[in-house]
């Protein structure tokens, strides 16, 4: 949905895609939260791909009523996330979470300038996660650890925030990494 005059929420839940999907790209939203009511498990039963792409004025992406009681439903078929260009995008603390992402194997978040808040410390809780980048996030902030997944295979931070205190000790058990790249971070 591309939307220049404000916000549209209507229109996003109206959109509901067909249970067979399998690829999803969302792009242009408007609004304070991205959280639609149909971005849920048994909706997306086959959900392989998520792409979010230049949410401007979006400041949180969440998962919407994951939590049913005792009952934590799961992306047992999601495998790439891809977030970029969510320029207003400060937090992610309630979308990239492991409980709700459990056969994770891709995570891109690239050019969201003001992101300062992902859940940095329980990527290691991503058991199948092979690939993690995060660039141009200049204001992300690494506040409770960098912990990461003994399953990754590339691993790339590109003009991030300052997460120097938490290297080399992140890497200690990254025994599959095959490439790495720390570039223009403090």
């Amino acid at each position: 949905h591309n939307s220049t005059n404000g916000n549209h929420p209507d229109v996003l839940e109206g959109l509901r895609p067909h249970p067979h999907m399998k690829h999803l790209r969302v792009e242009y939203c408007s609004g304070d939260v991205f959280s639609p009511s149909w971005l849920l498990p048994h909706y997306l039963p086959v959900l392989r791909s998520l792409e979010l792409y230049s949410f401007a004025g979006s400041r949180s992406i969440s998962f919407s009523n994951l939590d049913c009681g005792m009952e934590v439903r799961r992306f047992s078929s999601l495998s790439d996330i891809s977030i970029s260009w969510c320029t207003n995008l400060c937090c992610l603390e309630e979308f990239i979470k492991p409980d709700y992402l459990a056969a994770i194997k891709k995570i891109h978040i690239e050019n969201c300038e003001k992101l300062v808040s992902m859940p940095t410390e329980k990527l290691g809780d991503f058991h199948f996660l092979k690939d993690l980048k995060i660039s141009n996030c200049p204001s992300i902030r690494f506040q409770n650890g960098l912990v990461l997944p003994n399953s990754l295979k590339k691993f790339q931070l590109v003009c991030c925030g300052d997460f120097s205190k938490f290297i080399p000790s992140c890497l200690m058990n990254t025994t599959l990494l095959e490439y790495l790249s720390l570039n223009g971070c403090p």
